[in-house]
């Protein structure tokens, strides 16, 4: 815990950075002005596409965890939104092993095959990143510098340098994908790399590793079942769809019209963003992504309106997935104390 502290507050301070970087010299009345003029019927239809995007991903992860036992909708449901909550509310992205966490205690498996399950679900979820990466990639090149607000940043940025860093995340995003396809094709070999290095410093620690690895490669056993994968990556493609088109919607409330690839960008920008440790809610990093893809593939945007986007387009997302988070928590725990009451009645009536 005390190891991790010097991250956490490093991220925070980060994500402050980024904060004032944006919001610096803000004409606030302005933005203000841009907020209650918006079309909200627009934000209602993003709110029901960021909700839609809850469930689908759940049905991404049933097909990966019912590949090895089954386990209810609801159970599923409930795991997800407290990690994606976690991920909101705490920093350290802490929300994929609150995840796997909740899951293991409600679905009653080993924490280890939970973490698993988890990992294979970031996995589909890094297969179609991928794909939105790709697109944007191939379709956002600019032919010269990128010439910012000076509000924001008065030094041009060659366009190379971010055609560069673009396909540079594109290849580290395909590197890790293919790690995790290679733990499960080499399990063995990977077992006894772990071995050989850590039974240098402990046996127990390297039995306990070589256990881990186990378990988590059984969890990525989906593989020998092409429906299921199948269904998870087409899956994934739908939510992370959805998550364009909540996009699109910000930009519709707005009046703002936008070539398609800007949606694809935005997307993928705001992947990459929120990836890096900050603060809780990814504040900074959220409102960057989105101000500084605005002002840069749409240069004639009033700045304050980017501003004023990229605040909504930040609560349309965080304010559905902590009450969606607190109805799953208040759930999950009325469904554990229901389990525990009737499991200790049915003892008794045994007796």
């Amino acid at each position: 815990m005390k190891s991790s502290l010097p991250v956490t507050l490093l991220g925070i301070a980060f994500s402050a950075f980024l904060l004032w970087f944006v919001f610096r010299s803000t004409d606030w009345p302005a933005v203000w002005q841009a907020i209650v003029t918006v079309d909200w019927w627009w934000l209602i239809v993003g709110v029901a596409v960021v909700i839609a995007s809850m469930f689908t991903r759940v049905l991404r992860w049933r097909y990966i965890v019912s590949a090895d036992q089954p386990v209810a909708f609801s159970t599923l449901f409930d795991a997800t939104q407290i990690g994606i909550m976690g991920n909101y509310v705490l920093p350290g992205r802490v929300g994929e092993l609150i995840r796997a966490a909740a899951l293991s205690r409600m679905a009653r498996m080993p924490i280890t095959k939970s973490v698993a399950f988890v990992a294979l679900d970031r996995l589909t979820d890094l297969f179609a990143l991928l794909v939105v990466l790709i697109i944007s990639v191939l379709t956002f090149t600019p032919k010269g510098d990128i010439v910012l607000p000076p509000e924001i940043y008065a030094t041009p940025i060659p366009g190379s340098i971010i055609i560069s860093l673009a396909w540079g995340t594109a290849a580290l995003s395909l590197v890790l994908l293919i790690i995790l396809v290679l733990i499960f094709l080499n399990q063995q070999l990977f077992r006894k790399i772990s071995n050989a290095i850590l039974s240098l410093l402990s046996n127990r620690i390297a039995r306990k590793v070589s256990a881990m690895i186990r378990n988590f490669s059984h969890g990525l056993h989906i593989f020998r079942r092409r429906g299921d994968l199948f269904w998870s990556l087409a899956y994934s493609l739908v939510t992370w769809a959805l998550m364009v088109y909540s996009n699109v919607f910000v930009f519709m409330a707005f009046g703002i019209d936008g070539p398609w690839n800007l949606f694809f960008v935005l997307t993928a920008f705001l992947a990459v963003a929120v990836s890096v440790p900050g603060a809780p809610g990814f504040v900074g990093q959220f409102h960057f992504a989105v101000t500084v893809t605005i002002v840069a593939m749409l240069p004639d945007t009033d700045l304050n309106i980017a501003k004023a986007m990229a605040i909504v387009a930040h609560l349309l997302v965080f304010i559905p997935v902590v009450l969606v988070g607190i109805y799953s928590l208040i759930n999950s725990r009325s469904a554990l104390l229901y389990r525990t009451a009737t499991k200790e009645e049915t003892s008794s009536s045994a007796m």
